[in-house]
């Protein structure tokens, strides 16, 4: 596909773009430019490389080209990006987000649509920030305030519920979307793509250490590395939990999780399921290399896992 990431630049760029994460951003795109209040909120997760950061981009440029007025707000650490209708950028620096932020934001940019890409915050705080935005959606008063506004907000992991939360009501306007990790063969075709554009090349072994992370696939010492540090920080129930997709929401160690699994389809391939239409697996085969060189599953386990791969 060419696809232009932002106004007024200077030559398109081509991108490899897989036809799920299209389908992923015209359903997005879909709900968020209705008229109706059906649907008022679109959560996206996926493990850490598969393109959600990308997406929100493409998503928040496709509603500015449909006419709608779209604020981009990136999360990371003490700092909020806030980029409004592709015109203007400002920064905040914050010691913690704070739902009347959110609101002065709001009403500074007065936005159709408002994307929110929280990265990879600790379940709590990702809680916290979408609290803000379940308080709008649930606010009883009339006439609601900023009833113009559509959310979608992008989490790494599993954190689709930090986004939701747990009222029926939030969960009736919410579109649940999931970005599934790459396959193989999809990596194969991204290196033929590669290989026509006459770019440099991941290693041979790239996919057999990243997984379905393609953002690793260029860093593949670091991502070993990272994988490797992940594990041997894991003790023996958190290896048993690993092994048995034990995610609880709360979990502080998180990240480290993110980092040795992948999302694949269930059974439907259904991504608007979200979660409930996705299956845990182990990233890749180096995974299994380090739980077993550390000997922190039996022999049983590790079998179950590769054959899991």
């Amino acid at each position: 596909c060419q696809v232009r990431l932002a106004p007024n630049t200077e030559a398109d760029r081509p991108i490899f773009l897989r036809k799920h994460l299209m389908d992923v951003h015209t359903v997005a795109v879909d709900v968020l430019k209705s008229e109706g209040q059906e649907k008022r909120l679109v959560s996206l997760v996926g493990c850490p490389g598969t393109g959600k950061t990308l997406c929100g981009w493409l998503v928040c440029y496709s509603l500015h080209n449909e006419g709608k007025t779209t604020l981009h707000l990136t999360i990371r650490g003490n700092l909020v990006i806030a980029v409004s209708a592709f015109k203007t950028k400002k920064i905040y620096r914050i010691d913690d987000w704070k739902f009347s932020m959110l609101e002065e934001i709001l009403t500074e940019t007065n936005c159709n649509v408002c994307i929110m890409d929280v990265g990879e915050k600790t379940p709590v705080e990702t809680n916290a920030i979408f609290r803000g935005v379940r308080t709008i959606l649930e606010n009883p008063e009339e006439p609601k305030p900023f009833l113009q506004v559509k959310f979608m907000g992008l989490v790494s992991g599993h954190g689709e519920e930090n986004i939701v939360g747990k009222e029926f009501n939030i969960s009736d306007i919410t579109q649940r979307l999931v970005l599934w990790s790459w396959t193989e063969e999809e990596f194969n075709a991204l290196l033929k793509k590669m290989k026509e554009s006459e770019k440099d090349l991941p290693k041979e072994d790239a996919y057999s250490i990243c997984g379905g992370s393609v953002r690793g696939l260029f860093s593949v010492d670091r991502v070993k590395q990272s994988i490797h540090s992940a594990v041997l920080k894991m003790s023996q129930d958190e290896i048993g939990k690993l092994h048995n997709f034990d995610i609880p929401q709360g979990d502080q160690g998180h990240k480290q999780r993110n980092t040795l699994l992948a999302f694949r389809p269930r059974g439907t391939e259904c991504f608007t399921e979200g979660i409930s239409g996705a299956d845990f697996i182990h990233r890749s085969e180096y995974v299994m290399h380090c739980i077993k060189h550390f000997q922190k599953a039996n022999f049983q386990q590790v079998k179950q896992m590769y054959e899991m791969l």
